[in-house]
């Protein structure tokens, strides 16, 4: 999403919306389960000028033409972003188990993954087709992970809520599963240039929260 203006650009407010929808792709690329496929830059804000494929250009052409990684200009701030994500992937269990999200029910007596739309309420299979939707929340629930440590030390639970919103500002009310009745925290808000949530205080499930664009939150149940 080019925000108005197609190409570079010198106005602030283009560059801080496009600044947010870079960081709300990136949390959505590495919270994802799998493997994350970064392109070499993506990092720090390198730029193909939309072409995907490096080496697609001219015989001959110059290395100083060939979108070669731009270190000069690194973007440091986008860098110390990524490695809050890389980090909070790393101490959040659910985000690296060993098998597919299904909704499957275990022993524990209820599914690995719920979603819900803004309202709170769980999504039916109509609602996938709703092309005015533009938030879903997800509930995932850390219990018999089945994923180890190096030592073969089981990792422990680690549920929360994760809001994916592709909007404008909106209210969400934060959903979570009938079995869940306490508090969430936020502890990742893609809104924030460091992806530092603005407060610590936990959130009742059913309360609303308030969005201000394009952004991803993770939410984990309040110790």
């Amino acid at each position: 999403m080019n925000h108005g203006v197609e190409g570079p650009t010198d106005n602030p407010v283009i560059l801080d919306a496009r600044a947010r929808h870079v960081r709300a792709l990136l949390a959505t690329l590495l919270l994802s389960t799998g493997t994350p496929m970064l392109l070499a830059g993506d990092e720090f804000g390198h730029s193909q000028s939309g072409n995907n494929n490096a080496y697609c250009v001219p015989a001959r052409t110059p290395v100083s033409e060939a979108w070669p990684l731009d270190w000069v200009h690194a973007d440091h701030e986008r860098i110390e972003y990524v490695r809050s994500l890389l980090a909070l992937r790393r101490r959040v269990p659910v985000l690296r188990q060993r098998r597919f999200f299904d909704g499957r029910a275990r022993t524990v007596g209820y599914p690995d993954l719920v979603w819900f739309g803004s309202d709170g309420i769980e999504l039916q299979d109509p609602d996938w087709h709703d092309d005015d939707r533009n938030t879903v929340q997800a509930w995932l629930d850390g219990s018999e992970l089945g994923t180890v440590t190096a030592s073969g030390r089981p990792l422990p639970d680690s549920s929360g809520l994760f809001v994916l919103h592709a909007g404008d500002a909106a209210e969400v009310t934060l959903a979570g599963p009938e079995w869940y009745h306490g508090d969430i925290r936020c502890v990742f808000d893609s809104s924030a240039a460091d992806g530092i949530p603005a407060g610590s205080a936990g959130y009742r499930v059913g309360s609303s929260f308030s969005l201000t664009g394009p952004t991803v939150l993770v939410f984990r149940i309040a110790g």
